[in-house]
């Protein structure tokens, strides 16, 4: 998580230019999906995604959301 932070402060891409990949797993036992951290993705100047998956999805489903930089260097629950 430090490394994604350091990450997203030396982006020159800009604020909301850095997302955040999950993948979302149904749970039988705890009622709630489960939210599991696979990457990151960059948005390319022509609107495009860059993504860089650090593991591989199950289900190969993945869900990519803007990261809130103030939940990043808080280190408060992102999703």
């Amino acid at each position: 998580m430090e490394e994604m932070k350091k990450e997203f402060k030396n982006s020159s891409k800009g604020k909301g230019q850095m997302k955040g990949v999950w993948s979302i797993v149904d749970s039988n036992s705890h009622g709630k999906p489960i939210w599991i951290r696979m990457g990151t993705a960059y948005v390319n100047k022509d609107a495009s995604l860059n993504v860089y998956l650090e593991a591989a999805p199950k289900s190969f489903k993945l869900h990519i959301r803007d990261l809130d930089p103030e939940k990043l260097s808080s280190g408060k629950k992102i999703d």
